[in-house]
């Protein structure tokens, strides 16, 4: 993750957030479902889903996890969020635990 990308702005803190699913959509989209951590959330440990759209660098994005839709069983999860961030105006990265870095080019976020 770059060292001084900012945080993209959400509604939501993701910080620590649990991923349950990720999803890919058959317009370069995909979806992650995220169970929030109530610690910077305002108690708050909803599940979130952040849908990805018009990811221009979708095949790498996908090959990332796997080429595939994945889904966490039950009472697990596939992985934690670190951070989202913005390191410029055109990409998205997304800062996961264990599996780690990965941007997405111009794609556009919507919290669902």
């Amino acid at each position: 993750m770059p060292k001084r990308a900012p945080r993209l702005h959400l509604s939501a803190e993701y910080h620590d957030g649990q991923l349950e699913r990720v999803e890919f959509g058959p317009r370069r989209e995909m979806i992650l479902s995220v169970q929030l951590d109530p610690v910077w959330n305002g108690g708050s440990d909803a599940v979130r889903r952040l849908r990805f759209a018009a990811i221009r660098n979708y095949a790498q994005v996908k090959a990332f996890f796997g080429g595939r839709s994945l889904a966490a069983e039950e009472d697990r999860f596939l992985d934690e969020i670190i951070a989202i961030v913005r390191p410029s105006e055109t990409v998205i990265g997304i800062d996961f635990a264990r599996r780690g870095y990965v941007e997405l080019e111009g794609a556009k976020v919507f919290e669902l």
